[in-house]
Formats: C-alpha cells, structure tokens, sequence
C-alpha cells in the first residue's frame, strides 16, 4: 500500500525522545497518535519513509507483538489502519501532521531533522 509511516520527531519541546512508530490511538478511540511499543500519546507525527511496503495487515501484526489485541476488535482495527495508510500515502515525507475529528490527518508544516529515522 504505502512505503510511507507516520514516526514520533527526534526531540519535542527540546528533549529527545526515543523513535517509533506512531498509530491513531484506537486503545481510547482519541483523534491523538500512540506508539506501537510504548502507547504513549502523542499530538504531532513525522511522516517517514521506511523502505518496506506497508499495508493494514503488517501495522495489526507489528501492534500484536507489542500488546494483545481482542479478536473482536481486529476487523475495526484493520478498518482504521487502511484508512490511516491511505490517508499516509497522499502526505510528503517530512511532514508534521496531527489528527481533526474522526482520525483525519492534516499537515502541519515540515520537519526540519538533523538525521534520518533510524539513526
């Protein structure tokens, strides 16, 4: 679908922070981002460029590693991240963006890094 994801900024508000991948937060339904690992939230994302072709069912299966994720809530959970990459998709690498209503992301201006994610 999309070699492109949405990754926490190397620093905020002037503290670096550890790198990851971020996600809507579907755990409380808030229009806010949530790392995969840690689940801490988030206001900004960076959209990164990860070299691997990402669609919903490898965001699901990466989440899974990290938490446990009801049976019944896959479908739902699939349903957002296809959305979510679509939405990726359309967004230059480099891009702050943040949640409006409903999960719909807007951009917010370029990310200025001195290194690449990853590093």
């Amino acid at each position: 679908m999309t070699k492109k994801f949405i990754s926490t900024p190397e620093t905020i508000n002037g503290k670096k922070i550890e790198r990851e991948f971020l996600i809507p937060d579907v755990f409380e339904n808030r229009d806010k981002f949530v790392g995969i690992e840690s689940k801490k939230t988030f206001d900004t994302g960076v959209v990164v460029f990860t070299g691997v072709d990402l669609d919903e069912d490898e965001v699901l299966q990466r989440l899974q590693v990290y938490h446990s994720i009801d049976s019944s809530q896959k479908d739902t959970y699939k349903d957002t991240f296809r959305k979510y990459l679509t939405q990726i998709k359309e967004i230059k690498v480099g891009c702050i963006v943040e949640f409006a209503e409903d999960f719909k992301l807007i951009e917010k201006g370029l990310y200025l890094s001195s290194s690449k994610f990853g590093d």
